[in-house]
């Protein structure tokens, strides 16, 4: 599910649309995915109204039944991030949703942003070593996204990410999720 539309330097850019659209497209194909959603949101702008947020994240979750959701870190440095992160929670109420794990997830260039107090302190790791140049792939298709080392977004952090949070985990290399509720029956 992609909420919203890019602006770029807080403006609608339809050419940036068409682009990331297209990207997204291309990352579905190469990772297998059946199905992506656009609610076409305008971005920057969802805390503004965050019952606009909840309605397409509750649409996909009745449209789907998926047995795990996942959402931003809810302490991200980007609005929207925390705004989907909320959405999300009021969403997937234990009473309406039948998902067994929900977890949030690290945005490079965005969570480790995040004041002291508020840092994404994961506590559910993913074995990913075997599937890391397949997430390098996929991120290369997003051209204007990715920048050079240092930057949080580049090859060489991404692996610096993976190999961090591997070490936590005891692995090569782990994706960290910090776990909002599971259910283990």
């Amino acid at each position: 599910l992609n909420l919203c539309d890019r602006s770029t330097i807080h403006q609608q850019d339809a050419r940036m649309v068409e682009l990331l659209r297209a990207q997204s497209e291309e990352v579905r194909r190469l990772l297998g995915i059946a199905q992506y959603v656009y609610a076409g949101l305008r971005d920057e702008y969802l805390p503004d109204s965050l019952v606009d947020t909840i309605q397409p994240i509750e649409m996909a979750i009745a449209s789907t039944s998926p047995d795990v959701i996942y959402t931003h870190h809810q302490h991200d440095v980007n609005q929207d991030h925390r705004a989907v992160f909320h959405a999300t929670l009021v969403a997937t109420r234990a009473f309406s949703c039948k998902a067994h794990s929900i977890y949030s997830y690290e945005v490079l260039s965005s969570s480790e942003q995040a004041p002291t107090g508020m840092q994404f302190e994961p506590n559910h790791f993913v074995w990913i070593e075997p599937w890391l140049n397949k997430k390098i792939e996929a991120m290369r298709c997003y051209e204007q996204e990715m920048r050079a080392f240092p930057f949080p977004r580049s090859e060489v952090g991404i692996v610096a990410l993976a190999q961090y949070r591997g070490m936590a985990a005891g692995v090569k290399c782990a994706e960290a999720f910090k776990t909002i509720r599971t259910v283990v029956k």
